[in-house]
């Protein structure tokens, strides 16, 4: 599809890309997707995928303790 758009002479949707300064890059995980997205800026698939690609945990997402691990398939 982006290229019958190129052909068309209408440019890609995602033709306005901003590269990742280390700066923005050293946010993600520190905080969830969703507030790092909305202070740089930049839609929230953009952040979760640089973030993933970067092989960078998700800051809201809770591990589980050991003792929680303990009651997995006790009930």
């Amino acid at each position: 599809m982006a290229h019958r758009r190129l052909r068309l002479g209408i440019p890609v949707c995602f033709a306005r890309r901003q590269p990742w300064t280390p700066e923005e890059e050293a946010l993600l995980g520190t905080a969830p997707d969703t507030a790092i997205a909305a202070r740089l800026g930049r839609h929230l698939a953009t952040v979760c995928i640089r973030r993933q690609k970067l092989g960078i945990p998700n800051a809201c997402r809770k591990l589980w303790s050991p003792e929680e691990d303990k009651l997995l398939g006790t009930k």
